[in-house]
């Protein structure tokens, strides 16, 4: 009797109708094995959902009752029930009904599976639904598979300052390969959040064909993006090159280099921001004006003020479905708005600390606290008189003198460098509640 053994994603317990889609293999003796890697609830648009790739793909269909698969006419479908003890009801292969079969069902969390960088390969099974997944999104290869890249001389092996030079030469190639990597992934998690801002997030009920449209628009994007990484990875590597060196001149050095990649890696999530607070700020300005309509009042350009105004029963009517369908679509521009807004902010967030950091170490007085921790009497400037005897004829007085507190020499000998990433914060809190840019 043929057995197959079924990888699938976990199932979801609360009974929702869940589509599968896998690919089928054979093993060494010739079992059948059938690897799912994506789940999706079913909706209305089920039929772009199943799309096979070649005749190797399958599709599956859950739901907590025996059921068919839509009675779709698919060439390899498998349909489910019971998430807590999975059977198969129906199983077609190349077209034609299987029956009389054995199966080992294998449940999986396929977000720790993809994501995992130190998964045991001795599961081949595991490993083979991984590598499924990463050649359909072309994920990047694990970090922990990255060889040095340069190799000390054996004439060279004994001395210990080669040797470091050759490891800081390795360490900044592997800082450069996994910022890279990073790029690519920041790019396929931004594709996932926008899908997820696509649906229904956090169950919110979002207007659905403005919701598309800002997704599809934003993920066009993002693609742009990923292209011109693409088309401009030769130069992009001569920068990388250069600021590898730079990165020995100090840590001043490096982390100006982590601002800078900070930039570069969320420069497409800048530009959806951009796009999406400027939406967001056309409403509420929109909105304001529609509000101030209703009152009889209207703003006055050329006296910058509030003037009072009569408006016809047609241009009220107007102004009604303006107001109306400005006020609908605002929940879908607003979460869009927050979720790149809370991006930006925290890009700005790290890019000051790294500003921070920087300027606290051009401007640390080493030297002095070193003199401070010394007692020495260099930094003597604390004047204390005492005194020392007195009579009728005459007044003796001794000065002694102090150091200095810490935190005053080191604002006394602090040199004239400015903080190059000043963020003014109150200015970013009211932008953000007005929809203004973040620049």
């Amino acid at each position: 009797m043929e057995y197959f053994k079924v990888l699938i994603p976990n199932l979801p317990q609360n009974g929702k109708e869940t589509l599968l889609k896998g690919y089928i293999t054979q093993d060494d003796k010739c079992h059948c094995n059938i690897y799912f890697t994506e789940s999706f609830e079913l909706q209305q648009n089920l039929d772009e959902k199943l799309s096979a790739d070649d005749d190797t793909t399958i599709f599956g269909y859950f739901r907590n009752e025996p059921s068919q698969l839509m009675n779709k006419n698919i060439k390899n479908k498998i349909c489910l029930y019971d998430s807590v003890n999975p059977r198969v009801t129906e199983l077609v292969l190349n077209g034609k009904v299987i029956q009389g079969c054995k199966f080992i069902f294998i449940c999986y969390d396929i977000n720790k599976v993809i994501n995992s960088e130190t998964l045991d390969v001795s599961c081949k099974e595991l490993m083979y639904v991984r590598e499924l997944v990463k050649r359909k999104s072309n994920y990047p290869q694990n970090i922990a598979e990255y060889a040095p890249k340069y190799r000390i001389p054996h004439m060279f092996s004994s001395s210990m300052f080669i040797q470091h030079i050759f490891n800081c030469i390795n360490l900044l190639n592997w800082l450069k390969n996994t910022l890279r990597k990073k790029e690519k992934k920041l790019v396929n998690s931004m594709y996932s959040l926008l899908k997820w801002l696509m649906g229904a997030p956090a169950g919110l009920k979002l207007n659905n064909a403005f919701n598309k449209m800002l997704g599809k628009y934003f993920s066009y994007h993002v693609e742009l993006w990923w292209l011109f990484l693409d088309v401009s990875s030769e130069r992009l590597d001569l920068i990388l090159h250069i600021y590898q060196y730079l990165g020995y001149l100090g840590l001043t050095f490096q982390a100006a280099i982590i601002s800078d990649m900070l930039c570069v890696t969320t420069f497409h999530s800048y530009c959806i921001y951009v796009y999406a607070a400027r939406l967001f700020n056309i409403q509420i300005s929109g909105l304001t004006a529609m509000l101030r309509l209703f009152v009889g009042r209207k703003y006055n350009p050329l006296r910058n003020c509030i003037d009072s105004c009569e408006y016809t029963n047609q241009e009220l009517f107007v102004g009604t479905v303006a107001f109306t369908i400005l006020l609908l679509l605002l929940p879908t521009t607003l979460m869009y708005y927050i979720v790149f807004t809370m991006f930006r902010v925290l890009s700005l967030l790290a890019q000051y600390v790294l500003a921070r950091l920087i300027h606290f170490v051009q401007t640390l007085p080493l030297y002095v606290i070193i003199l401070w921790i010394t007692r020495s009497p260099k930094l003597a400037g604390e004047i204390y008189i005492e005194e020392q005897q007195s009579s009728e004829s005459h007044l003796m007085l001794n000065i002694k003198l102090f150091n200095k507190p810490l935190k005053k020499l080191m604002n006394y000998f602090k040199p004239p460098v400015e903080i190059t990433k000043d963020v003014e914060w109150t200015n970013i809190i009211s932008s953000v509640f007005t929809g203004k840019q973040i620049i």
